[in-house]
């Protein structure tokens, strides 16, 4: 595309801006059977909301599937579906076209791959606790033996927007994967909504859980957690004063967790309470007597 344009600064000039695509490349490795290729289109001088078609291409076998969109700030950006019995030998791509501007342009080819399968993906243990080291494991079937990969750790979250914790590189060992993460709560544990805070919006405390993903080949494996959920629990160690600051040695004690469960316990002879596999987020505690009273 030509965009100079030369005349006089005095006088008023009318140019025509043409219209143009500048590439369309996939974003994806390879076109993964089963699964979605990722790609982007970008033009130059194209009206905002202009409807794009994307058509798949293959030198074998079934086509993947059309799309259709619209493009935005001169950008496009899509995932094409890929059958799930793509012939491995093929190569891949895709025609872009801009059916009112009458352009059109064709990405390069991206190789076929059959479809990947985890037929195992779990942590080594249920929970953690802070430093602790846990294991992630996976097996898989589709793929080629030690294809690089990358494994990525969220924080669950009800609503859908699990948080991204950790991103690993790795590679598999043959079809088998194996990460290590040395485990850290970073946010501040007392700031977790409690069940009772929950409850003013009919909700109920969340435990703070983990589930991981693998990216092989662009294709994130895991992504309806099929991990599991790792729980994240609480050394709690504590001393217990009266309030004049004296050490309550062998006195018994109610501790409730942010979950709403009470817990009765007791003191050591230096006031010193310890519960392990406890809930994370802020606590309450409070002393037999001080309840008698």
């Amino acid at each position: 595309m030509n965009s100079s344009h030369t005349a006089q600064t005095d006088t008023k000039n009318k140019i025509k801006l043409e219209s143009s695509i500048i590439y369309a490349e996939w974003l994806s490795p390879a076109a993964v059977g089963g699964y979605t290729a990722e790609l982007e289109v970008v033009t130059a001088m194209v009206g905002e909301g202009a409807s794009i078609e994307i058509k798949g291409k293959s030198s074998k076998g079934k086509a993947p599937d059309s799309i259709k969109g619209t493009i935005h700030g001169n950008y496009f950006a899509g995932s094409l579906p890929i059958p799930e019995k793509v012939d491995p030998s093929a190569e891949i791509w895709f025609e872009a076209k801009l059916p009112k501007h009458g352009l059109k342009i064709e990405s390069l080819p991206i190789s076929a791959r059959p479809a990947i399968y985890a037929t195992s993906l779990k942590w080594d243990k249920q929970e953690v606790r802070r430093g602790e080291i846990v294991k992630l494991r996976g097996k898989f079937e589709g793929c080629i033996p030690n294809s690089e990969a990358t494994v990525i750790v969220y924080e669950y979250n009800p609503d859908g927007h699990h948080d991204k914790i950790t991103t690993m590189p790795t590679q598999l060992k043959n079809l088998d994967l194996e990460v290590q993460w040395e485990f850290d709560y970073v946010d501040d544990a007392g700031q977790i909504p409690t069940e009772e805070e929950k409850q003013k919006y009919q909700k109920h405390y969340v435990p703070v859980e983990y589930f991981f993903v693998a990216v092989i080949d662009g294709v994130r494996i895991g992504v309806n957690q099929e991990s599991g959920r790792l729980k994240f629990k609480e050394l709690l160690v504590m001393m217990l004063k009266d309030a004049d600051g004296k050490i309550l040695s062998n006195a018994d004690c109610f501790v409730t967790g942010p979950d709403g469960v009470k817990i009765s316990t007791k003191s050591d002879n230096a006031g010193k309470v310890t519960l392990k596999d406890f809930p994370p987020g802020p606590i309450h505690v409070l002393t037999k007597n001080a309840e008698n009273e």
